[in-house]
């Protein structure tokens, strides 16, 4: 979750602490370019927040 909402700041206190995911959608794994992938995610440690962990959705392409 990223936001910059300073009510939502206030309900939740410090967002920054909460333990989230980072989830692409990489339906279509194949034709996904890693540089956005890298791009994303430096985009959201550079606005302060930390993903716990990094999941993609093709990790789950053999439950379904």
């Amino acid at each position: 979750m990223v936001s910059s909402d300073t009510a939502t700041r206030g309900q939740w206190g410090d967002v920054t602490n909460i333990n989230s995911y980072l989830r692409f959608d990489d339906t279509n794994p194949e034709a996904e370019e890693e540089i956005y992938f890298t791009a994303i995610e430096e985009m959201v440690r550079w606005l302060g927040f930390s993903p716990y962990k990094i999941t993609y959705s093709s990790d789950n392409f053999e439950k379904l």
